[in-house]
């Protein structure tokens, strides 16, 4: 038996080594505690006398979680299997990169868009857990909803998600468009894999359990992004809008090879400051 109180320090203590940040280390016990033994973040604070069965397969599995987070940097919320985007819940795996505030940006974006200009389709390309492309849907119910991902094991954890928030959406295997019925979209959305493989090194040991597809561009980010504009260009209504999430650094980079193709082109900030969305819209149509 071992008390709460104890357990708590225990895990902080774990934790340690690989987090700095004393918030972020009681929020992660705090939920490792929440999700694993079942004694929410209230019970832990009215109950710290709790006597804990310590061999239980709960607090083994505990133990398992708190190994594989330390030792393997696995991110918590591969552990916790699900992680918070636009106030929702989403499955998550090591299969598809873990959803982030910022990604929120592009359905934000779209959204503000849409009370502005006639949108009937989209479509999010690399979809990962879909947790873009169920936002999407979940703020427009009658919009018709396309995601696309090369990976198979992705597109579970997209189509699990959907269901779960009843969300209608067509998913297909494949490489961008390329699977796709549909010939244009008032609304192209993606998180692509924008960072540079040369820059594997400087990423947090956490990052590099995401998988790799979704991370990294499959040659420099200036051929690959060209690429995936002159796509975006092919499939994009002349009334409509494209958004396209980018890494520190690249705003300049992007935003001219959308204007070398033609496109209406401007950068969003995040809530850091940092250029983070590339805006694009048919030179001539612009709405913004």
């Amino acid at each position: 038996m071992i008390r709460l109180e104890a357990l708590k320090d225990l895990i902080e203590a774990t934790l340690l080594p690989i987090i700095e940040n004393p918030q972020q280390r009681t929020a992660e016990r705090n939920q490792l505690l929440a999700h694993f033994l079942e004694i929410s973040i209230e019970q832990q604070w009215l109950h710290p006398d709790l006597e804990i069965h310590d061999e239980d397969a709960a607090f083994q599995n505990l133990r398992m979680a708190l190994s594989l987070r330390v030792n393997e940097r696995l991110p918590i919320q591969y552990l916790l299997k699900e992680a918070a985007f636009m106030g929702r819940s989403f499955h998550v795996t090591p299969a598809v990169l873990i959803p982030r505030p910022e990604t929120e940006l592009l359905v934000e974006a779209a959204i503000e868009f849409a009370k502005t200009a006639p949108v009937q389709n989209a479509i999010d390309l690399g979809t990962g857990s879909g947790c873009i492309a169920v936002s999407l849907k979940a703020a427009m119910p009658s919009l018709v909803v396309s995601a696309v991902d090369i990976s198979h094991e992705a597109l579970d954890v997209a189509q699990a998600n959907a269901k779960a928030h009843h969300a209608e959406i067509e998913f297909y295997q494949g490489s961008w468009f390329e699977p796709v019925p549909e010939a244009s979209f008032d609304l192209i959305l993606s998180n692509p894999p924008y960072i540079a493989p040369e820059d594997r090194t400087s990423l947090a040991l956490e990052v590099l359990q995401e998988p790799a597809m979704a991370l990294f561009t499959p040659d420099s980010p200036e051929r690959f992004f060209e690429t995936l504009l002159m796509e975006i260009q092919a499939h994009l209504r002349p009334s409509g809008l494209a958004l396209v999430e980018i890494a520190m650094g690249q705003g300049p980079m992007v935003k001219s090879i959308a204007q070398s193709l033609g496109f209406s082109a401007r950068l969003i900030k995040d809530y850091g400051g940092i250029e983070r969305i590339l805006r694009l819209e048919i030179s001539g149509v612009s709405s913004s």
